[in-house]
Order: structure tokens, then sequence, then C-alpha cells
């Protein structure tokens, strides 16, 4: 399994339930002390490798997808989890947003996205088929900003949409080769990309949603090992949001 991301937050707690439920597992990711920290909590199975991986470079996602096979053989999940939120809107005091964060959100959250499955799926088409016929499940992570972002989240949101876009004509591509393709869009959750939200945006993500609390990292990791284990979920975005309002991160 291929989990880009994987260092921390909704990636590091999938990583953790898979590897407790005896998978082997590939880490990419930026982060290379968070990186040094799950191969020292979790290498000693022999089921991890942790690969520094800036997923938008594409030689380097798939040199890490060549490492991962080399490793354990084969590739039976990817999941993208990679992903940045910078907060501006497209007009401040008359001032224009500067492209080039536009550029930077989509390439990590988007072109991130595209990379890995690009990659991740020329692999699998290559792999002996289950008995079901099924070779690999890709898994995206989108949010529930993709349609519902709040103002300052217009390079969020575009990045997110995009990915709810990708998912169905992607599964539709990939289906003959029996590979089937889910995303999972999180609502309000906490990790370390709602910290520097600080205090005051913590309780506001938690008045948001009807449950008064902010998601799991492990819940996310819960649905993803359902995709996972359901062979027939294919094309559809699945949203995790303890019913969110419009708006809410």
């Amino acid at each position: 399994m291929l989990i880009t991301g994987g260092a921390s937050g909704l990636g590091s707690a999938t990583v953790v339930m898979l590897l407790q439920k005896g998978a082997s597992v590939t880490v990419a990711d930026l982060q290379e002390d968070k990186l040094a920290d799950l191969e020292k909590k979790h290498g000693a199975s022999g089921r991890l490798l942790c690969v520094p991986c800036d997923v938008t470079q594409e030689e380097q996602v798939k040199n890490t997808v060549t490492r991962c096979i080399e490793r354990f053989g084969r590739i039976d999940v990817a999941i993208a989890s990679a992903g940045i939120a910078i907060p501006k809107p497209l007009l401040y005091k008359n001032k224009p947003m500067n492209l080039n964060i536009f550029k930077k959100t989509l390439q990590v959250n988007l072109y991130g996205t595209v990379n890995m499955a690009k990659h991740a799926a020329v692999a699998m088409s290559k792999q002996t088929a289950k008995d079901s016929g099924e070779r690999g499940v890709i898994i995206f992570t989108s949010s529930i900003q993709a349609s519902e972002a709040p103002a300052g989240g217009v390079s969020y949101g575009a990045s997110k949409g995009a990915i709810n876009g990708l998912t169905l004509p992607m599964a539709r591509d990939l289906g003959r080769y029996g590979i089937r393709v889910t995303t999972i869009a999180p609502g309000p959750f906490l990790t370390p990309m709602t910290k520097p939200l600080g205090e005051a945006g913590v309780k506001a993500g938690e008045m948001a949603t009807p449950l008064g609390r902010l998601g799991q990292a492990d819940e996310y990791a819960h649905l993803a090992c359902t995709v996972i284990e359901n062979g027939y979920l294919n094309g559809v975005i699945l949203k995790l949001d303890g019913g969110a309002k419009v708006g809410s991160m």
C-alpha cells in the first residue's frame, strides 16, 4: 500500500491502522522528521517503508512507486492525502490574491494527486488480479469545501472541487483494468492543518457540526479501510463531515 502525505494528520492515522491490520505500507511525505518518527515507532515490523517525496515532482512519485514494488512486490491500495491549505481571499483591501498561492495549492492538492494516481495505476494494471478481478484501489482525499468553501477558500476549494471531478471519470477509465477509484471528502477534522486556525477556529468547527466536535483522524482511517474492503465502492465521493453546516472547515 502507498500513502502520500502519510507522515501526519489523516494520512498518518491511516498508516497506523493499516499496519495494525497487518498491511505493508509505503509512506511518501516531504516531512522527513515525521517520517523518521513513524519509522522509529512502527519500523520494527518490517512492513513500513518511508520515502521522502514531493508529490508535485512526477519523477519523485514514480520513484516512490518503484521503491514500493521493489520492497513489497505490489501496490494494492494507493491513498492520496498530501495537501495544503492557504486561506486567502481573491481580493483584500482592493489588492488581488497572488496567483502563486493558487498555483501552489493546485500543484500539491490536484497535480500531486494525479501524479500518484497515474503511476500507481500503471503498476496496478500489471498486477495479478484477485478472484474478484480487482487489481487495486485508489483513494483520493477531497473536502466538503469542494462545494462549500468559506470566504478565503478560493484556492483550496478549487483544488478539492477538481479532485471530486476526477473521481467518476477516472473510475470509468480504470475499471477495465480492475482498478477502483473513490474519494473521501472530510469536513471539520482535528489535524495539523487546523492548528493555524487557533482556538477560535477549532471552536467554530465544533459549532458547525450537530455532533459538537471535530472529526478524529482515525475516523477517516476507518472509512479508508471500509473503501478498501468493500469491492463494489467505486466512482463515488463519500462525505465524512458529521453533518457539518455549509462553509465550515
